[in-house]
This record gives C-alpha cells, sequence and structure tokens, in this order.
C-alpha cells in the first residue's frame, strides 16, 4: 500500500514509500511540500525565489508534473523549516521514488500529457469511466485498437500504430493484477452499434465485452437510447486513490483535460453516480451487448 501520513501535530510528514508509479509519487511529494509551504505563510514566488528557482517551477514541482532533485528537495524543506533527519529522509525516498522511469517511458509516442494519465491510472485505487464515442482503451481488443488507430488523422505509420497498441495492451494488464483497481463503465449505446473496423472486428470486441463484464470486478452498463435524459456530456475517468485525492481526465483530440479539487471531482462522482442509476444493470446490459453480437453472427 502506498501510505503518507498527516502528522497529529500538524506537521506534514512523507512515510515509507512501498509501491506506486512514479507519476503518482511525484504528485504525492508535491502536496505534501504544498502544504508545508502553505504552513510556513509562504507564497509560491517567495518560496521559489528562496530556493533560486521561479514560482512556475515550483508550481511545476506542487502539481507533480516535474521531478524533483535531492539538492533542490533538502533547499526547500531548508525554506519550509524541516531538520528532522528521519522526516527528511521520507521526502527524500519519495523525489527519489518520483524520478524512476514508468514503463511507458519506453514508449516515445505517449505524449507527457497522456504519460501522466497513465501513469496515475496504474496507480488508482477505482477507475470511473464514461464513453460515448468509443470502447474505452482498457476493454479494446487488439483488432478494435488497430482499426481505431487507423482512423487517425494524420495517418499514423504501421510502426507508431503498432506501438500504441503495445501501451494499449499493456495497460491492460491492470485489470488482471491482484490489487487490480474497481473498474467501473458506463458505455453510450451508440458504442455498441458502432462498427469500427467492419463486422468481424466489432464481433471480436463485443466478445471482449462480454468477457469483461463476467469479471466481478469489472462494473460494465450501458446507457441505451431510452434510458433517461442527461446533460450533454464530454466522456470522461475519474481516478480515486487509496489515499490521495482523486482526479478527472477527459481526452480531447489536441490532448487532455485535467480537473483537480474536491468541488471539480466531487461534480463528476455526482453525474457518474447518477449515471448509474438511468443505465441497465449488469445483466440486462449483458442482454443488450449479447443481443448485439448475435444480430452480427446472424
Amino acid at each position: 500500500m502506498r501510505t503518507y501520513d498527516e502528522r497529529p501535530s500538524g506537521q506534514v510528514g512523507a512515510g515509507t514509500v512501498t509501491r506506486g508509479s512514479p507519476t503518482a509519487q511525484r504528485r504525492r511529494l508535491g502536496r505534501l511540500l504544498r502544504s508545508l509551504r502553505e504552513q510556513a505563510g509562504l507564497n509560491g514566488e517567495d518560496a521559489g525565489a528562496a530556493v533560486e528557482r521561479s514560482a512556475s517551477w515550483l508550481s511545476r514541482i506542487e502539481s507533480g508534473q516535474a521531478a524533483l532533485r535531492l539538492r533542490e528537495l533538502r533547499d526547500l524543506l531548508g525554506v519550509y523549516g524541516v531538520t528532522d533527519p528521519a522526516r527528511i529522509a521520507s521526502f527524500e525516498q519519495l523525489a527519489n521514488a518520483g524520478r524512476q522511469r514508468g514503463w511507458w517511458s519506453d514508449y516515445s509516442d505517449v505524449s507527457s500529457t497522456f504519460a501522466r494519465y497513465v501513469g496515475l491510472e496504474t496507480d488508482a485505487a477505482a477507475i470511473s469511466t464514461f464513453e460515448d464515442r468509443v470502447i474505452p482503451g482498457l476493454l479494446q481488443s487488439p483488432g478494435y485498437m488497430r482499426a481505431l488507430f487507423n482512423l487517425a488523422v494524420p495517418a499514423p505509420s504501421p510502426e507508431v500504430i503498432e506501438a500504441r497498441i503495445q501501451v494499449r495492451a499493456r495497460r491492460q494488464q491492470i485489470l488482471r493484477e491482484a490489487d487490480r483497481p474497481r473498474f467501473s463503465l458506463v458505455l453510450d449505446e451508440a458504442v455498441l452499434r458502432r462498427r469500427i473496423g467492419g463486422a468481424e472486428v466489432a464481433r471480436e470486441q463485443l466478445a471482449h465485452l462480454l468477457d469483461a463484464i463476467d469479471r466481478q470486478h469489472v462494473d460494465l452498463q450501458i446507457l441505451t437510447f431510452a434510458g433517461g435524459a442527461v446533460m450533454p456530456l464530454h466522456a470522461f475517468t475519474l481516478l480515486q486513490f487509496s489515499e490521495d485525492p482523486a482526479v478527472v481526465y477527459i481526452d480531447t483530440l489536441t490532448g487532455g483535460v485535467w480537473e483537480e479539487g474536491d468541488t471539480r471531482t466531487g461534480t463528476y462522482a455526482e453525474i457518474f453516480a447518477y449515471l448509474l442509476t438511468i443505465a441497465l444493470d449488469r445483466p440486462a446490459s449483458r442482454h443488450l451487448i449479447q443481443v448485439a453480437k448475435d444480430a452480427l453472427d446472424s
């Protein structure tokens, strides 16, 4: 389990890091450092200047978007008045973990925004996704992946497509791990009807969904055309963690958009909870997927 602690005295400390992606460790360290800065009564500009860095640099550190070298960390801790060797060592452990390379670093086609998503997805305790256009990556079959990537504009090379398929297949491994996250998906019925790659690929993909819905840790519900009214929504994914604040990721054509903070992520959590109430339940959803597959088989 990935842990940190909030000391009863009000002092912020970092616990032993036993597991977690480098992305999650950077985010956790940044959040702890922000708490220390606020306790010290410093704004970002003053704290950055104290270590001869800019406020924008410190913002990237506190948001977990950049790794922190040990010397920089010690300088910040000195400014914040942290002198206890044990506390310093625990922060250093987080910083070291945050500088490690995630497996996705081996793929040059992975953008920095998506790399952050993969790193946080890897560490999530629960993943809740609403999708109205395509099957989400964690449940795509190989043929569906290839057909989808071939639709990209401009068209990627065969080598890039194969690399993207490898990344997506590697991501799917989290659903087979012993400590896998709970994965909840509300899928618009239109996605079932949309034949990406033709009938054979669609048949393979629907069979893949039937297999997924039978797993106890995958909760797949279909939002039908006849379902309850819902406001226009972009597809989104809510990532929740055992100990860290939730985040929401919205995928767009030009890059991902992040929503953070209890108010914003809480809104998406409420929306997703509502979608679950108007979508078909698990058995009815499975039946609808089976009907769609049977139509292709006939």
